[in-house]
């Protein structure tokens, strides 16, 4: 019986923190929008700020970790 409570203990705190996790990314990337220039035969990709000034840091999306995760997992 008390094995059944621990494991539901962690499995509520590990929901608990990849929820606020995957909050935190999103909120991040709010108002982000990255653009790809293609000029000189070369591509750059800058990622710009909601008045359109550039950003050095770049978001993690927490779509592509999870889905990452899922790549790992499968044989």
């Amino acid at each position: 019986m008390r094995i059944v409570l621990v494991l539901r203990l962690i499995l509520a705190l590990a929901v608990a923190l990849t929820t606020s996790h995957a909050a935190i990314g999103r909120a991040q990337a709010q108002g982000a929008v990255t653009v790809e220039i293609c000029a000189d035969g070369a591509t750059t990709t800058i990622t710009l700020d909601s008045h359109g000034r550039p950003v050095r840091q770049a978001f993690a999306c927490p779509d592509c970790v999870l889905g990452g995760l899922a790549l790992a997992a499968s044989p």
